[in-house]
């Protein structure tokens, strides 16, 4: 088991000292991370955002327990996440809830641009989105969003 082994000194040492350096190289964009750097998991979980190139404000959410599983109970986060992997797959990570909005902004202006045709041209579609939400007070309303355009790769 991985996290058997951060309970280890030395890979706490080994990963404080890469955080440290981390934090040198990225000063500009590390600073706004809070977490307990003495917690091994936090650390641990911390480089590897930081390694996968996930934006600060994701890395954060996740270490202050974002987690998929609870933010599929937030309707406006289940639609996005529903919209945005039916475009995208699985997205692979738990981004907040700003980057949610973000991704579904590029995608529907990706949706809504005008490309000139040529050869290297793809083709983006996603099927509609269709949710029934229970609203509160118990009643149901439906949200329906699709995805179709075409776009160019960028080069």
């Amino acid at each position: 088991m991985l996290f058997a082994s951060l309970t280890d000194q030395g890979v706490y040492k080994r990963l404080n000292e890469v955080w440290e350096q981390l934090k040198k190289d990225n000063e500009k964009t590390l600073w706004s991370l809070k977490f307990d750097t003495n917690d091994t998991r936090q650390l641990y979980n911390a480089i590897l955002g930081v390694a996968s190139a996930f934006l600060p404000q994701d890395i954060q959410f996740y270490l202050d327990g974002g987690r998929s599983s609870t933010l599929r109970e937030d309707r406006e986060i289940k639609f996005l996440l529903d919209k945005i992997e039916r475009c995208l797959n699985n997205i692979c990570w738990v981004p907040c809830l700003d980057t949610l909005r973000l991704i579904d902004q590029q995608i529907d202006d990706k949706r809504n641009s005008v490309v000139q045709k040529d050869s290297t041209e793809s083709s983006l579609t996603c099927p509609p989105v269709v949710r029934t939400l229970k609203d509160d007070d118990g009643s149901k309303s439906v949200a329906t969003s699709s995805v179709t355009g075409n776009f160019s790769p960028q080069r």
